[in-house]
Protein backbone atom coordinates (compact mmCIF):
# COMPACT_ATOMS: atom_id res chain seq x y z
CA UNK A 1 0.00 0.00 0.00
CA UNK A 2 0.80 3.73 0.01
CA UNK A 3 0.04 6.42 2.00
CA UNK A 4 -3.15 8.49 0.64
CA UNK A 5 -2.36 11.59 -1.40
CA UNK A 6 1.59 10.69 -1.02
CA UNK A 7 2.79 7.66 -3.31
CA UNK A 8 5.28 6.51 -1.05
CA UNK A 9 5.09 3.47 -0.11
CA UNK A 10 5.02 2.50 3.44
CA UNK A 11 7.58 0.09 3.59
CA UNK A 12 9.32 3.07 2.49
CA UNK A 13 8.19 5.75 5.14
CA UNK A 14 8.66 3.09 8.03
CA UNK A 15 12.57 2.52 6.84
CA UNK A 16 13.20 6.33 7.09
CA UNK A 17 11.06 6.42 10.05
CA UNK A 18 13.60 3.37 11.38
CA UNK A 19 16.14 5.26 10.06
CA UNK A 20 15.73 8.41 12.02
CA UNK A 21 15.03 6.60 15.61
CA UNK A 22 18.46 4.65 14.48
CA UNK A 23 20.05 8.10 14.30
CA UNK A 24 18.93 9.59 17.41
CA UNK A 25 19.29 6.30 19.68
CA UNK A 26 23.12 6.64 19.86
CA UNK A 27 22.89 9.95 22.09
CA UNK A 28 20.44 7.90 24.09
CA UNK A 29 22.57 4.99 24.32
CA UNK A 30 25.88 6.77 25.60
CA UNK A 31 23.59 8.53 28.10
CA UNK A 32 22.20 5.62 29.64
CA UNK A 33 25.79 4.27 29.89
CA UNK A 34 26.98 7.01 31.05
CA UNK A 35 24.36 7.02 34.34
CA UNK A 36 24.60 3.27 34.65
CA UNK A 37 28.89 3.74 35.15
CA UNK A 38 28.29 6.54 37.21
CA UNK A 39 26.19 4.63 39.56
CA UNK A 40 28.41 1.93 39.32
CA UNK A 41 31.56 4.06 39.98
CA UNK A 42 28.92 5.36 42.89
CA UNK A 43 28.79 1.68 44.59
CA UNK A 44 32.46 0.26 44.08
CA UNK A 45 31.55 -1.22 41.26
CA UNK A 46 34.35 -0.15 39.14
CA UNK A 47 34.81 -3.49 37.42
CA UNK A 48 31.16 -2.84 35.90
CA UNK A 49 32.12 0.76 35.29
CA UNK A 50 34.76 0.84 33.53
CA UNK A 51 33.44 -1.16 30.38
CA UNK A 52 30.14 1.13 30.08
CA UNK A 53 32.49 4.30 30.27
CA UNK A 54 34.50 2.94 27.25
CA UNK A 55 31.60 2.00 25.35
CA UNK A 56 29.81 5.37 26.36
CA UNK A 57 33.26 7.35 25.33
CA UNK A 58 33.55 5.40 21.59
CA UNK A 59 30.00 6.48 20.69
CA UNK A 60 30.68 10.08 21.63
CA UNK A 61 33.73 10.26 19.81
CA UNK A 62 32.19 8.70 16.51
CA UNK A 63 28.81 10.60 16.92
CA UNK A 64 30.25 14.18 18.75
CA UNK A 65 33.29 14.06 18.16
CA UNK A 66 36.22 14.95 20.44
CA UNK A 67 35.57 18.90 21.04
CA UNK A 68 32.01 18.19 21.79
CA UNK A 69 31.05 18.86 25.49
CA UNK A 70 29.07 15.56 26.19
CA UNK A 71 32.27 13.64 25.19
CA UNK A 72 34.29 15.43 27.43
CA UNK A 73 32.28 15.14 30.39
CA UNK A 74 32.59 11.42 29.84
CA UNK A 75 36.13 11.44 29.37
CA UNK A 76 35.98 13.82 32.78
CA UNK A 77 34.01 10.77 34.54
CA UNK A 78 35.94 7.78 32.99
CA UNK A 79 39.37 9.65 34.66
CA UNK A 80 37.51 10.31 37.63
CA UNK A 81 36.40 6.53 37.52
CA UNK A 82 40.61 5.67 36.98
CA UNK A 83 41.21 8.19 40.02
CA UNK A 84 38.56 6.43 41.78
CA UNK A 85 40.04 2.96 41.88
CA UNK A 86 43.66 4.42 42.33
CA UNK A 87 42.30 6.25 45.83
CA UNK A 88 40.57 2.69 46.54
CA UNK A 89 43.67 1.40 46.62
CA UNK A 90 45.48 3.05 48.73
CA UNK A 91 49.16 2.39 49.03
CA UNK A 92 51.64 2.14 45.89
CA UNK A 93 51.23 -1.57 46.40
CA UNK A 94 48.15 -1.43 46.46
CA UNK A 95 47.25 0.84 43.97
CA UNK A 96 48.95 -1.60 41.69
CA UNK A 97 46.69 -4.20 42.77
CA UNK A 98 43.52 -2.15 42.54
CA UNK A 99 44.62 -1.12 38.70
CA UNK A 100 44.88 -4.75 37.82
CA UNK A 101 41.05 -4.90 38.30
CA UNK A 102 41.01 -2.75 35.03
CA UNK A 103 41.05 -3.64 32.05
CA UNK A 104 44.15 -3.37 29.56
CA UNK A 105 41.95 -0.94 27.23
CA UNK A 106 44.78 1.61 25.78
CA UNK A 107 42.81 4.67 27.02
CA UNK A 108 42.39 2.76 30.52
CA UNK A 109 46.19 2.29 30.46
CA UNK A 110 47.38 5.67 29.51
CA UNK A 111 45.02 7.45 32.28
CA UNK A 112 46.73 4.85 34.65
CA UNK A 113 50.02 5.67 33.66
CA UNK A 114 49.78 9.45 33.72
CA UNK A 115 47.87 9.36 36.65
CA UNK A 116 50.77 6.99 38.61
CA UNK A 117 53.66 8.32 36.92
CA UNK A 118 55.95 10.38 38.88
CA UNK A 119 55.74 14.22 38.32
CA UNK A 120 58.51 15.15 36.21
CA UNK A 121 61.45 17.37 37.99
CA UNK A 122 62.15 20.90 36.33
Amino acid sequence: GTVRGSGTPLPAIARKSDEKRARSRPSHTATSLNNLASLYKSQGRYEAAEPLYLRCLEICLEKLGQDHPNTQTVQKNFRRLVQAVLKAGGASLAEQSRAADLSNHPLTQAILQELTAPPETP
